[in-house]
């Protein structure tokens, strides 16, 4: 089986609008994995096979039938919808699929598949009861993105399945073609957008932020905050700003901190909006440097900065000049 042989424990930074880099051995509810965007969520299972596979390799065979479970669950059926109009809401994109897993059970599924325009559509299934022997269908996450799809044939390129005991089974693109149909069309007769957000202009809000004295009047910490100015195109249907996450690091890069906005209006070409992180004192105080700035629009698609002053190629002081935020005690 042709699976992806090692993954590296990257942070997630710049990637997510998650907050903090996630470790592969945490545990997460249903309610977390479903609010992760789906960058995070395929990282995540990346770290943790990577964890498993240190984990199996430092425990000694076990015999005993009742010893931990240390094998993945094992994919028996992918099967995707052959056609979907996505010009017609709701807009659900699915894939049926099996599984068998030896001991704890199926926990979840996740896939993604690439279409003609570059454009990614990522499905997921959590199991609400994990069995040995699992049949569901996994849909779309975003119904709203998928209205922005371009037309033509789609192809799932990754599949992971996840038991309960943390195991996880990582499918590439030959893997799961080797199984079955791995194509799926979608029609659109309403646009698409397939182009990425743009930063326009930024800057910070608050230079310096206090990380023991509360806003004023209130017992609450204070928030370190920034000015986004995004615009965003199209080929034919503008999406809009969804999201955006700017990251700011110490020059040493030990210590980060996340400034995170959402926004739920759809169609808009230009968008200003404050992205904020409220601290606390357990922070470490200095100054913050930004190092990675995301932004997703509606349409699903992501443009990353990496600025130059952390090795990246991206010069951002042009249009996002003084981009510190300085935390003192």
């Amino acid at each position: 089986m042709n699976l992806i042989p090692s993954i590296p424990c990257a942070a997630l930074a710049a990637l997510v609008l998650s907050g903090p880099a996630l470790a592969a051995e945490d545990r997460f509810s249903t309610e977390q994995l479903r609010s992760m965007s789906p960058a995070a969520l395929r990282t995540l299972m990346q770290q943790t096979v990577a964890a498993q596979r240190l984990r199996a390799t430092a425990l000694p065979p076990v015999a005993q039938a009742d010893g931990p479970d240390l094998t993945p669950p094992v994919l028996t059926r992918f099967e995707p919808l052959g056609t979907v109009n996505v010009a017609k809401a709701p807009s659900q994109i699915r894939v049926s699929f099996g599984a068998t897993d030896d001991s704890s059970g199926l926990r979840n599924f996740f896939a993604y598949a690439v279409g003609p325009a570059g454009q990614i559509v990522y499905t997921y299934h959590d199991a609400g009861y994990p069995t040995q022997h699992y049949t569901a269908k996994a849909t779309n996450y975003d119904l709203t993105a998928a209205t922005y799809l371009a037309e033509g044939s789609y192809q799932f390129m990754y599949a992971s399945i996840t038991d309960t005991a943390g195991n996880t089974q990582v499918y590439d693109t030959a893997t799961l073609a080797s199984m079955a149909n791995t194509t799926f069309t979608i029609k659109n007769n309403q646009g698409y957008d397939a182009i990425a957000p743009q930063l326009t202009a930024g800057r910070v809000l608050t230079p310096k932020v206090s990380l023991s004295q509360p806003k004023q009047g209130t017992s609450v910490p204070k928030f370190a905050g920034i000015e986004l100015t995004v615009s965003d195109t199209a080929e034919s249907k503008v999406s809009g700003l969804g999201a955006a996450e700017a990251v700011f690091c110490t020059l040493n890069g030990s210590n980060c901190i996340s400034l995170t906005a959402r926004r739920e209006a759809v169609g808009a070409a230009s968008t200003v909006v404050d992205a904020g992180f409220q601290v606390s004192p357990e922070l470490v105080a200095g100054s913050y440097h930004l190092n990675t700035l995301s932004l997703f629009d509606h349409a699903g698609n992501q443009r990353v900065y990496r600025s130059s002053v952390f090795g990246g190629p991206d010069d951002l002081s042009a249009v996002f000049p003084a981009s510190i935020i300085k935390l003192v005690p």
